[in-house]
């Protein structure tokens, strides 16, 4: 047996076992990390927190996570949901909306990633030129609104490479109800399927899609020696929390580009994958958790929006809030 075969059957055997491990808290995670963003977006959209362009900028990542977390769980309980078996095929319109749920997913997970980078760049660029007037308006929120704009029409191109060729069609194989459900004799109903046109399928096509979103969700920023205080901490916190967890799941999508289609180490990359979305489940509540231990001014509007924290509130030496 080739080391090349051996590594790969060692490789798909961790995935089996891992999985295995992890699949049981999946659905924990998720509903976790939703309830964690919706607090986190309450907080940062306090009137004393969005004045500035990071904060406005952690509230988009705060909607793309929270809708990310809220996709997987409605995903599990749709599943956990039985189906009636007198119930027919998903109609044309529900395959329809759920795509374009489909594609807010995607569109969102890739959006979060691209804020996280603009955040860095941001607090880097003004922390670097604090005398420079021209960096002025990147501490605007204006600025942060204009710039989420412009990269959800970014993430946008991917989705809509993937998805504008495809269409939903008859698979020819019609389904007969049982008897019992009160259908007539010769009642049949077609199932939809997503078809793509043949030339996505060549393997060009499809490798320059798939490397293109690998790429899009490994990225990694260097913190210059830029001055160390309470703001750059914190965003250099978050962003090698989304490195370390975004980075792998962008690699290995673009090694199993460059694989050999369906082959045996395409499906083991691609397994992979799935092992390390738990990473990307865990990174969704890090910008709240860091914020909380290192902004003493989101800690205040913390309290603010829950008074009753104030009875276990410790006193702590006075830290200056985060501004860009």
């Amino acid at each position: 047996m080739s080391k090349k075969v051996t590594w790969v059957h060692i490789l798909d055997d961790f995935n089996t076992v891992a999985l295995d491990f992890l699949r049981p808290f999946r659905f924990p995670l998720a509903v976790i990390g939703a309830l964690v963003n919706a607090f986190h977006i309450l907080v940062l959209a306090r009137k004393s927190m969005r004045s500035n362009c990071i904060n406005i900028i952690m509230i988009g990542i705060g909607i793309c996570d929270l809708y990310v977390m809220g996709y997987k769980v409605q995903d599990k309980i749709r599943d956990m949901i039985p189906v009636p078996d007198c119930s027919l095929p998903y109609s044309y319109t529900y395959m329809m909306v759920t795509s374009c749920f489909e594609i807010a997913e995607s569109l969102l997970r890739r959006l979060s990633a691209y804020l996280a980078v603009l955040m860095a760049t941001v607090r880097v660029l003004v922390v670097k030129n604090p005398l420079n007037a021209k960096f002025d308006s990147l501490s605007t929120p204006m600025f942060a609104i204009k710039s989420i704009i412009l990269l959800t029409l970014l993430s946008a191109i991917n989705d809509a490479f993937y998805y504008a060729p495809s269409r939903f069609e008859s698979d020819d194989m019609p389904v007969k109800p049982p008897a019992r459900c009160g259908y007539g004799e010769n009642f049949t109903a077609i199932v939809l399927v997503r078809t793509f046109n043949i030339i996505f399928y060549e393997n060009f096509y499809q490798q320059v899609y798939v490397i293109y979103d690998g790429i899009s969700k490994f990225h990694t920023f260097e913190f210059f020696r830029a001055k160390s205080n309470l703001t750059t901490k914190m965003i250099a916190s978050m962003t090698i929390a989304s490195v370390i967890a975004e980075g792998p799941y962008g690699i290995l999508a673009i090694a199993a580009a460059l694989s050999e289609e369906y082959s045996f180490q395409y499906y083991a990359l691609t397994d992979l994958q799935s092992v390390f979305n738990y990473l990307v489940m865990l990174n969704t509540m890090t910008h709240c958790v860091v914020s909380l231990a290192i902004s003493s001014q989101y800690r205040d509007a913390v309290f603010k929006l829950l008074p009753c924290l104030k009875l276990i509130r410790r006193k702590k030496p006075e830290v200056v809030s985060y501004n860009s």
